[in-house]
């Protein structure tokens, strides 16, 4: 929230890129939670943090640089989808998923997907209060 604050701020909205999260705010209570709460944290997660993290722990790459890898591939996705904005606040939270990934993968693949997937669901759910409680962010 922080950084989306700053984007905010210091950043002209034409600069932004488009609204990712926009129309699911629009759609249904119902399609919100299963796109947001459901598809999204599991899809993502599977396809954001455990395929690259997976290939980048059979070449040994240190931890330090799997964060900056899958924080990269994480803001890229993001970006594509969502513009600029999007893509910079998915730097940080891709950072932080990846570090969960990569802490709880020590405790299984299983252990690695689920609580980084409920981390991004904690994530989407805490995103979407916040959105409306303050539409014009």
């Amino acid at each position: 929230m922080l950084v989306l604050f700053v984007l905010k701020v210091f950043v002209p909205l034409a600069l932004w890129g488009a609204n990712a999260g926009g129309g699911a705010l629009n759609a249904s209570l119902a399609m919100q939670i299963m796109a947001a709460l459901v598809w999204a944290p599991l899809f993502e997660t599977f396809v954001g943090q455990l395929l690259p993290q997976e290939v980048l722990r059979r070449f040994s790459v240190p931890p330090g640089f799997c964060i900056a890898i899958g924080s990269a591939l994480w803001a890229m996705g993001h970006y594509l989808n969502g513009g600029a904005a999007h893509g910079v606040l998915a730097l940080f939270s891709g950072a932080i998923f990846t570090f969960i990934y990569l802490r709880y993968r020590r405790c299984g693949l299983a252990a690695g997907y689920w609580t980084t997937a409920i981390a991004h669901l904690t994530h989407n759910a805490l995103v979407l209060v916040a959105a409306s409680y303050f539409p014009s962010l």
